[in-house]
């Protein structure tokens, strides 16, 4: 196998979501939605949480999935839900249930989201992510 190839199936089997990216950017994907997770703010942390947490989201119908780095500095995956419920004003509300790996032990997450416009809003209650809360935040396309 030759040093190209390596180093795209390297890249293709590190993030699956780089496919769908570029997949989603050929127009093959039309009515879907990629997300650009930016970071995080941990209230309450009882750590200093890395919240410069970089990743990629894909959205098709319901189904969602994201890489990104987590707030331990390691890659994490999501595969889960998310629906929007309704809106107010221009504000789109809803929720999303996922499986998220690359922590001490794989788990499920509920958030409630929120989007305007090209920013969302993601908020983790703390009963359901440790001991803190967590507003996730970035931009969707």
């Amino acid at each position: 196998m030759s040093l190209i190839t390596r180093i795209i199936t390297g890249l293709l089997m590190t993030s699956p979501f780089w496919v769908l990216l570029i997949w989603s950017l050929m127009g093959e994907a039309q009515g879907n939605e990629i997300s650009i997770i930016l970071g995080s703010h941990h209230f309450n942390a009882k750590e200093d949480y890395n919240e410069s947490n970089p990743g990629i989201c894909y959205q098709h119908k319901i189904y969602l999935g994201c890489h990104y780095k987590n707030s331990f500095n390691d890659k994490s995956t999501s595969l889960g839900l998310r629906k929007k419920f309704g809106s107010y004003k221009n504000i789109l509300y809803g929720g999303t249930v996922a499986y998220v790996d690359g922590y001490e032990s794989p788990t499920i997450w509920i958030s409630f989201d929120l989007e305007w416009e090209h920013a969302i809003l993601s908020f983790i209650p703390a009963r359901l992510a440790g001991d803190e809360n967590i507003l996730v935040y970035g931009v969707k396309f």
